[in-house]
């Protein structure tokens, strides 16, 4: 479970997934149950979690758990890739985006759109804001420096 809480996923071609809570003659525990609703479709969560059944990383992809699948050896140079991108793009962006669909989750739509439009001024302030803005009138790649 702990893998599918992170903001992007790659899973190696060879893995394996068990929700393995019932084969225990357990109920889900550990914030599963916050967790997993929000992350799997509710049929497919019951079908991992009353059913029990090993899935391999193409269903998980095929479901959508998983944004990559990658050969056994090339896991880690996926991720890398993945974090890479992340790392040279506008971060403050980046955070206030994963922030503000975090907390559309418990919240309703007018809270949702007011956190929007606190974070879109805040981030009109920003250099990596006018380096977009920039890079898209210039016709050229931005260059992000985080701020």
């Amino acid at each position: 479970m702990l893998a599918l809480l992170a903001d992007l996923v790659v899973a190696d071609s060879e893995a394996r997934w068990t929700h393995v809570f019932l084969r225990r003659g357990m109920v889900p525990h550990a914030g599963d149950t916050y967790f997993m609703p929000r992350i799997v479709p509710f049929h497919r969560l019951n079908e991992l979690s009353m059913l029990g059944d090993t899935v391999d990383s193409a269903k998980l992809y095929e479901w959508g758990l998983v944004n990559r699948v990658a050969a056994a050896d090339g896991a880690l140079d996926a991720a890398m890739e993945l974090a890479q991108r992340l790392a040279t793009g506008p971060t403050r962006s980046l955070g206030m985006t994963k922030r503000l669909y975090r907390q559309s989750l418990s919240s309703d739509m007018e809270a949702a759109f007011d956190a929007e439009r606190a974070a879109t001024a805040l981030i009109s302030t920003t250099a990596d804001r006018t380096e977009g803005v920039a890079a898209f009138f210039d016709n050229r790649p931005p260059v992000y420096i985080g701020n």
